[in-house]
């Protein structure tokens, strides 16, 4: 039977509307941001560990601004 903690859904959900967020704005401004959304959006999927699902979480959602300033696209 799958078992899902409270806060793994919380992580789930709430980097899944950000990955939703980021791919909007990124068909919009930048690459980086359509790519980070996507993977926001996949990679709970795949990780069960509730502290590496918020820590990926956090740096997937910081990436596109450091890549953006490090290599602009534009």
């Amino acid at each position: 039977m799958l078992t899902i903690s409270p806060m793994e859904l919380f992580f789930t959900i709430f980097f899944s509307m950000v990955g939703i967020g980021y791919y909007s704005y990124g068909k919009k401004e930048s690459l980086y941001f359509r790519i980070s959304g996507v993977i926001l959006l996949m990679y709970p999927y795949f990780v069960g560990n509730v502290w590496l699902l918020g820590g990926l979480g956090i740096l997937f959602m910081i990436l596109p601004f450091i890549l953006d300033a490090l290599f602009p696209l534009e």
